[in-house]
Parts: structure tokens; C-alpha cells; sequence
């Protein structure tokens, strides 16, 4: 279930992220028109405060409307939060994932484009406990090692399809 975005997934994820922030696309330009700039994804630094304040806005939008997503759903009060929108380097991104954890890759409709929804196990296991008629709580231990069951993921991909 794991997917790598690739590059052009990537291009048109940023594109999007340009064209609300207001800036016009240059990748719709000709090859001979186009200015390339380079991106160093090992430095901070790459977005300008106003786009960082566009995607804080963005992430706080989305917190309040997966709260009442996610407790319509599960029919139970569901809490979530934004604690931060920092700008951090790709490696210090890879380095503060759990593992193990569940990705789901989404569409961003309209956008024809796709977004990446990562759960912890914890929380996977949490979800998958409330829709089949538990309380909604996770194992008490989780062994890294453990692969979700056929069944599991199709639980979680509905759950990623809703959203």
C-alpha cells in the first residue's frame, strides 16, 4: 500500500501550491521560455512567508473539516489538532516518521491531482477497532514488523476514500 509520489506527481502537487499562492505556473510555458530553479531540498528556506502563512491557513482549514469528517464517520468526537506547519528538509521529514505507519494516496479533487495521508499504526489500528464495533482503541503493543491483513487495508482505503 506504501507508494513513492513521483517527480511528476511532485511537479504537479507544487504547481497547485503555486497557482493558490498566486503565482503564475511556469511550467505551462514552452521548454524554450521556461526559467528552471533549482530546489535544494537539504536547505530550508525554499518558501517565502507568505506561502508558508498560505499553507498554515490551508492545514488549519483542513484540521476543523477533518474533525467533523472524522467524527461523523466513526460517530463518535474526534479531535484533531495543528500543532505546527514548519518548513523542514526532506531527510528531517523522513527521519520523524513512525514506523511502522499507513500511506494512502488520494485524489485532490479538483485539482486532478493526488495527496499522501499517512496514519500512524497506532491510529490505523484505532480506526479499524471503531468500524468493526470496538470502542476504537489501539493494541496495546504493535509489533513493527506486522503487515495489515487484506481486510485491514481495505478498511483504511475506505476510510482514505471518504476523505
Amino acid at each position: 500500500m506504501q507508494e513513492i509520489l513521483s517527480p511528476q506527481e511532485i511537479d504537479s502537487l507544487i504547481v497547485r501550491v503555486d497557482a493558490r499562492c498566486g503565482q503564475p505556473d511556469a511550467r505551462s510555458a514552452p521548454l524554450s521560455v521556461r526559467q528552471v530553479r533549482a530546489y535544494d531540498f537539504a536547505n530550508r528556506g525554499q518558501f517565502s512567508r507568505e506561502q508558508l502563512r498560505a499553507l498554515k491557513v490551508f492545514h488549519a482549514s483542513f484540521t476543523r473539516t477533518i474533525n467533523s469528517a472524522f467524527s461523523a464517520y466513526f460517530n463518535t468526537s474526534v479531535q484533531f489538532e495543528l500543532l505546527a506547519a514548519d518548513q523542514v528538509t526532506f531527510e528531517e521529514y523522513i527521519g520523524s516518521i513512525q514506523s511502522p505507519l499507513v500511506a494512502c494516496r488520494f485524489s485532490l479533487i479538483p485539482l486532478a491531482s493526488k495527496g499522501l495521508l499517512q496514519f500512524d499504526s497506532s491510529m490505523s489500528f484505532a480506526m479499524i477497532d471503531r468500524l468493526t464495533g470496538g470502542k476504537g482503541l489501539p493494541p496495546a503493543k504493535i509489533n513493527p514488523d506486522r503487515q495489515l491483513t487484506d481486510l485491514e487495508k481495505s478498511i483504511i482505503q475506505r476510510i482514505a476514500i471518504q476523505f
